[in-house]
């Protein structure tokens, strides 16, 4: 479904974890730099060790969410990932080198069509500040500025939005 021909969207395995890691770290230390200070952008993505990367294999394989990956000449270049049974987006990521190429459009437009084909109508995210343009020109709507509570217990600002799959 990717409009770029060199890079193939596909469900994410377990073994991708290692990239996935990466492309989270450094999408969150360069475009959440845009809207965070430094010391929350080590709450929402901290160095790279092998404790991260498995807690990424655990959250890949974990049945309640479903992982897609961008991918460019066997290298994840970009990820996102629904809780189809929440309706809810966790998100999308690109590695900043590849930022503003259709990459992170064709993520979501993927994503969107997993959530329907599992019978979600509606989608919700808590985007990031820097993120919210993204989501936005995508349809989304935003329905109140909050906190997001990520994997350790801090609270960061972000934008609750959602957007209408489909009419029931």
């Amino acid at each position: 479904m990717t409009r770029n021909a060199a890079v193939r969207i596909r469900e994410a395995k377990g073994d991708d974890a290692e990239g996935i890691a990466a492309v989270h770290h450094a999408a969150v230390h360069h475009a959440g730099a845009e809207a965070y200070p430094p010391d929350v952008l080590q709450h929402w993505s901290g160095p790279l060790n092998r404790e991260r990367i498995t807690d990424w294999q655990h959250r890949i394989v974990d049945p309640d969410e479903h992982f897609m990956v961008a991918e460019s000449e066997g290298v994840i270049i970009g990820f996102g990932s629904i809780l189809a049974g929440e309706g809810r987006l966790r998100g999308t990521y690109v590695k900043p080198e590849h930022a503003r190429a259709g990459i992170g459009r064709d993520l979501l437009e993927n994503l969107e069509q997993l959530a329907i084909s599992s019978g979600v109508n509606r989608l919700q995210v808590d985007s990031s500040l820097n993120a919210r343009h993204f989501y936005e020109a995508h349809g989304y709507e935003t329905l109140e500025q909050t906190t997001h509570l990520l994997e350790d217990g801090f609270a960061i600002s972000c934008i609750r939005m959602a957007k209408v799959l489909k009419d029931d």
